[in-house]
């Protein structure tokens, strides 16, 4: 593969002083040697000159996409058109890459990408810190991004690694020079195909019946009960299973359904700080995993937990349709249901599920499917 620029080594230099490698030489696709300098944002635009995307029109000005496919070959990402830009689909940690050039008869010319995040498309209601992209090294790649000195005619690569948790990207790049003009992009970071757990009263199957509840939404992810088609499909089955046992039971007649996926998956961030670490979820990306509770808080003391008899069964019926039942402690560590000695007496708040994942799908990080080994003892 052509050799790399990684265009974001100005890294962890705050957004109004980028630096790009002054007066460098800068080796593209091994082609060509490239000047670089890099100024300010004030000394990038006259003061009479408005950075603002004010205009679409650009005069020589283009971009593709590219990413690597499974096989490593380069793939061209060929774009919608929205609302007049380019609309393109990533998965949360995809890498790809820009490829933006300007034809003309000769000379220089200059651009920068500008770019911002909405998480909250992606289920996520906190705006502090967010983590910006990164490049395919994993070092932080801040918005603006600057290039000076550019020769025409060129491909000129920038690099992206998308960040783990779904978001929709707003990018403009804006050109000045032998070429000049605005080119607008929309980017969803998502995992496609994710369908909501509804209430169980609207379920027209079971008559209104609520054989599940929905809890664990917060003001961070109110919204927090998605998953794949056959993961809620499945997990509807084993609540139907299990309140046709224990409807009439004093305590937990109904499975209690917590944290699924996200809206549109990637990172779970309970702390609502952009990573899993501490007391985060490591998995509930791709909607194949669900937490159902196990204990109830009486007092700040005091609590009560499902009784043996029915976490069996509940165990049992999962087994049954090939999904892997695990405790979970607060802090996000998994336990083995056997020996039940290391779980039993402990306030490990709910049981974590996992359904069976996607075949022949690659997603990084990579999700976990279920073990059944343990399923013998309950069968």
């Amino acid at each position: 593969m052509k050799s790399k620029i990684y265009i974001a080594f100005f890294l962890l230099i705050p957004v109004n002083t980028v630096l790009f490698a002054e007066k460098g030489n800068i080796d593209f696709d091994g082609k060509i040697q490239v000047s670089g300098q890099v100024k300010t944002l004030s000394e990038q635009f006259p003061d009479n000159q408005d950075i603002s995307p004010v205009f679409k029109t650009t005069s020589g000005m283009s971009k593709k996409v590219f990413k690597i496919a499974e096989n490593g070959q380069e793939v061209e990402v060929l774009p919608e058109e929205v609302d007049g830009k380019g609309y393109y689909t990533f998965k949360p940690n995809e890498p790809f890459y820009d490829k933006v050039r300007c034809d003309a008869d000769g000379g220089t010319w200059n651009f920068c990408i500008d770019y911002k995040f909405y998480p909250s498309y992606g289920g996520h209601q906190h705006t502090e810190n967010i983590p910006p992209y990164s490049d395919w090294d994993n070092n932080p790649a801040p918005s603006p991004r600057c290039f000076y000195d550019l020769p025409v005619n060129t491909d000129i690569p920038v690099y992206y690694k998308a960040p783990a948790f779904a978001t929709k990207a707003e990018h403009t790049i804006s050109g000045w020079g032998d070429c000049g003009g605005q080119l607008y992009d929309t980017v969803d970071i998502k995992i496609g195909g994710l369908m909501s757990l509804p209430p169980a009263y609207q379920d027209s199957l079971h008559a209104g019946v609520t054989y599940y509840d929905l809890i664990g939404d917060t003001s961070f992810h109110p919204i927090n009960h998605f998953g794949r088609r056959s993961t809620v499909t499945s997990l509807k089955q084993i609540a139907w299973n299990y309140y046709f046992e224990f409807s009439a039971a004093p305590l937990f007649p109904a499975l209690s359904i917590n944290d699924m996926s996200l809206i549109r998956g990637g990172l779970f961030d309970l702390k609502a700080d952009w990573s899993p670490e501490p007391n985060g979820h490591h998995e509930h990306r791709y909607g194949n995993q669900v937490d159902v509770r196990r204990i109830i808080w009486v007092s700040s003391t005091a609590y009560v937990a499902m009784p043996d008899m029915q976490w069996k069964k509940l165990v049992e019926i999962a087994c049954n349709f090939g999904v892997e039942v695990k405790p979970e402690r607060k802090d996000g560590t998994l336990i083995d249901l056997l020996p039940v000695e290391n779980w039993l007496k402990s306030t490990a708040p709910h049981f974590h599920l996992r359904f069976p994942i996607q075949e022949g799908v690659t997603e990084n990080p990579p999700d976990v499917a279920p073990d059944l080994t343990e399923c013998a003892r309950f069968l």
